[in-house]
């Protein structure tokens, strides 16, 4: 009669709660895995609070959101990558010939543009220069929709396509989320937003290659190959992460990979004046827009801006020709050795990091949105599953590459404000921290494989003496 009402113990164990009692510290309790995205995330949060206060103190103070120098120093040019090339392929004018234009861009990402430029009215005004005209454009109400359906389309689909391959690196969603957000305000992120360069559609082919390349489905995989030679005709150098299909030998899709490159170099020269004639016009403007002293603003990573802002500490901060030479060897050095690296390294995230470190170092001037191919290797290295605590070093380099915040402009020593910030330059700084990271990983990876190979062959050889010996006898 009585059982009814006799008291059961609960069907947990009750030492559970005591034991989260005694466990005070989860982090302490985690993985090193754990440990390192961990504060990843939390250092980088707390960069980007800092950094939102100084943007709103900024706004406050000049009137002028992005004259924040982290960002570029004119006041007025924000967003102009966008309405500057929009300006080339409008009103019937050749993009790579025509004085006011002499594009860089391969004309995939024009043709990308030129639908963009449907929404504003970039005629020739007298009296303005082409730069003027696109200011103008900017201020209308066609050249605001466009620039917010931009956004728009670079925002939602980079936004997904990051979703998908974080979702295929096996973070959890709480992760992903958290990461997607110190991608969204990373410095080169927010640089690219501001500069409102076509360089976004790069990343969001490349991130839909990762995403699709060994996908289960032929289909999917034919996408993949279609995404990266779009990646390729909007900026040419991101088709490096085609070495995936290298290091897998899967040569027919790579045959595939380089046909649809070709594709989507050669065709688009069609829809402009002068058509595939402005093949040679193309090279010669990219070459030298590279060779020019635009090389040397203050948002770059290249060598020679390290160089070029050293002397500016201790001298007039001027190079000589014999000077940037040397400097822009060494960058092409640096890229040749990424390439080795891209298919010695045995860890993903570190032939991921040469391959993004190629297109850093393998163009002139290398601004500071080029670094969102960074956030490529950051995700496969937070992700690793095997870590040792030398990877706090690769961790900080990170975190130093992506904060965004502003911490002054450097100062010479006679006490006059050089045009560099420190904070730029620190991230130059840490980008060739990583690629020596990149580089012990690629020696580390190659002595292993001698080391397996000579154990194989000494293997071998022992077996073969034992059974020499075992016929002898």
């Amino acid at each position: 009669m009585f059982n009814r009402y006799r008291w059961k113990a609960p069907s947990y164990p009750v030492c559970r709660i005591a034991e989260n009692e005694l466990s005070n510290n989860r982090f302490k309790d985690s993985t090193l895995k754990e440990k390192i995205v961990t504060v990843f995330i939390a250092v980088l949060f707390l960069c980007i609070a800092v950094f939102l206060i100084e943007f709103v103190v900024w706004t406050i103070k000049d009137r002028h959101a992005f004259a924040l120098p982290l960002f570029h120093q004119d006041k007025i040019d924000a967003f102009m990558d966008f309405f500057n090339v929009n300006y080339f392929v409008s009103g019937g004018r050749n993009p790579y010939t025509d004085p006011d234009c002499l594009s860089n861009y391969p004309p995939f990402a024009l043709l990308i543009a030129k639908f963009f430029a449907l929404f504003g009215d970039y005629s020739s005004i007298e009296g303005l220069s082409a730069r003027g005209v696109a200011m103008s454009v900017r201020s209308s109400a066609g050249g605001i929709i466009s620039l917010v359906l931009f956004f728009l389309v670079l925002f939602i689909g980079n936004f997904f396509a990051l979703r998908g391959l974080l979702k295929k690196l096996r973070f959890s969603r709480r992760e992903r989320l958290l990461i997607s957000v110190v991608f969204a305000l990373s410095a080169p992120v927010l640089f690219l937003f501001q500069r409102a360069n076509y360089l976004g559609f790069s990343l969001l082919f490349v991130l839909i290659f990762l995403d699709l390349y060994d996908s289960e489905s032929k289909w999917l995989r034919e996408v993949s190959y279609i995404s990266l030679a779009m990646a390729f005709g909007v900026k040419l150098y991101p088709v490096v992460f085609g070495y995936l299909l290298l290091r897998d030998r899967r040569w027919l899709a790579v045959l595939r990979l380089v046909l649809y490159c070709l594709l989507f170099f050669f065709v688009p020269f069609l829809f402009f004046n002068g058509g595939v004639s402005n093949i040679g016009a193309f090279l010669h403007n990219v070459f030298a827009f590279s060779s020019t002293d635009a090389a040397y603003m203050y948002h770059n990573y290249a060598p020679y801006q390290i160089v070029y802002t050293v002397a500016g500490l201790f001298s007039s901060g001027t190079l000589g020709s014999t000077a940037i030479l040397i400097c822009k060897i060494f960058s092409y050095a640096i890229a040749a050795c990424c390439v080795a690296c891209m298919f010695v390294c045995e860890k993903r995230w570190q032939s991921m990091l040469a391959a993004a470190l190629f297109t850093v170092y393998v163009v002139s001037p290398s601004y500071l949105y080029v670094g969102v191919m960074l956030l490529i290797p950051v995700a496969y290295f937070l992700a690793e599953e095997e870590k040792n605590s030398a990877d706090y070093v690769t961790l900080v380099l990170f975190i130093v590459l992506l904060q965004p915040l502003y911490l002054g402009y450097m100062i010479d020593l006679a006490g006059i404000t050089y045009d560099v910030t420190v904070s730029v330059f620190l991230q130059a700084l840490a980008m060739l921290g990583l690629f020596i990271v990149c580089v012990c990983g690629g020696v580390s990876s190659a002595k292993k494989r001698m080391t397996g190979k000579r154990r194989g062959t000494e293997h071998g050889e022992g077996e073969s003496k034992d059974g020499a010996e075992h016929q002898s006898a």
